[in-house]
């Protein structure tokens, strides 16, 4: 990619987050726009082909929940599928997980990521996202790829589920779901209500009222909000809260990148939540890539530098070049990113000092009776 090239999905990628509602004439912003009420109409005509039955939605013979949102990334999606699977393990039920494996090198042909014994697949073929959940979801057998309903059925033949979590499926109509949680920010639920790529909406907010159970979401950081700002949660639909916390996976010891021990995040020893107070050099490639250092510096480091790359950034060995250059030029002592990240660093580069590797746990606090209450009924029924 081009310095210019670079610049410019960056610039795009501020419109997109920012809660700027103008548009100029001949501005960026305004061929944004236009382009957004093309992409409105293809995601429209999309789901009308399926609402219509011009197009089959097929059904899986076990109980299918989706994890969704409306808005492109920053929900925290992947961690709450987990939340969710340890919940339903804890009730007894088998469960299996799909995820589409952005990215991965088996997208298209789909892929078994892990047995209930081990992970089979790298990072790079699986996909970041489905990789993570396979880590640190042992006992569940997770697949990527885009046609869940032929994983869903590989995983039925194999596993035999009661209930296969979709991760990311909100937008996924060809497979039939018996639950739909969608997920919201809860410091701006709609974001600038704009959709793609003007904003960061994939629907219009009408798309909620497919939703059984809203959920939203707010970092530790910041505690969680009113949830009464947004007019589309409307009566009939069950709404949640949930707080996402950071805590520490495991460090990589002076830079070495042998096999790592994940945890158990079903079954979590009380996973640390501080990190020492020392200067730190924090990287990630997430969709609000700049939300991480506020939170590593939440966790107690003094965050001296920081480098963000955009979503799902496969780092290249110039990327850790230039992040071991930049995390030295500013005297850190240790450097922090987050577990999707440490998944595709590819390759086993040594780095000049410890790495601490961070995740997301799920909280829904003293929402969590009705929620696990709520889920069971829903899939109770039929």
């Amino acid at each position: 990619m081009t310095q210019a090239a670079g610049r410019l999905k960056k610039r795009i990628e501020e419109i997109i987050w920012s809660q700027v509602r103008r548009n100029p004439p001949l501005s960026l912003e305004t061929g944004l726009l236009l382009a957004s009420k093309v992409y409105g109409a293809l995601a429209a005509g999309h789901r009308a082909v399926y609402r219509l039955g011009l197009r089959k939605v097929k059904r899986l013979d076990c109980k299918v929940v989706s994890i969704g949102n409306l808005a492109v990334g920053g929900t925290g999606k992947t961690p709450f599928v987990r939340r969710l699977a340890c919940m339903l393990k804890g009730r007894g039920m088998d469960v299996a997980v799909i995820s589409r494996g952005y990215k991965g090198g088996n997208e298209k042909s789909g892929t078994l990521v892990s047995n209930r014994d081990r992970v089979l697949v790298s990072a790079r073929q699986a996909g970041d996202e489905p990789w993570l959940l396979a880590r640190t979801l042992p006992g569940v057998p997770v697949a990527a790829g885009r046609d869940r309903y032929a994983l869903g059925r590989m995983l039925e033949a194999g596993f035999a589920p009661d209930v296969i979590i979709l991760d990311d499926g909100m937008q996924h109509h060809r497979l039939f779901k018996d639950l739909e949680i969608v997920l919201l920010d809860g410091e701006s639920p709609l974001g600038n209500g704009y959709l793609l790529p003007r904003g960061p909406l994939r629907e219009s907010p009408r798309a909620l009222a497919r939703a059984e159970m809203a959920v939203f979401t707010f970092k530790g950081c910041q505690g969680p909000g009113s949830v009464e700002r947004l007019p589309h949660a409307g009566a009939g639909r069950k709404t949640y809260k949930a707080v996402y916390r950071p805590v520490v996976l495991f460090t990589v010891t002076g830079g070495r990148r042998e096999e790592q021990h994940w945890p158990d995040l079903c079954n979590p020893d009380s996973p640390e939540d501080r990190l020492p107070d020392l200067p730190v050099f924090a990287f990630s490639a997430l969709a609000r890539s700049r939300d991480f250092g506020a939170a590593v510096a939440a966790m107690g480091a003094r965050v001296v530098g920081e480098l963000t790359f955009s979503d799902h950034h496969w780092f290249s060995r110039a990327d850790v070049e230039r992040i071991c250059r930049q995390a030295l030029a500013a005297n850190a002592e240790m450097m922090v990113t987050t577990a999707k990240d440490f998944a595709r660093l590819a390759e086993k580069y040594t780095l000049p000092m410890d790495l601490i590797v961070v995740d997301l746990v799920v909280d829904l606090a003293e929402d969590t009776p009705n929620f696990e209450k709520t889920v069971i009924a829903e899939l109770m029924v039929g």
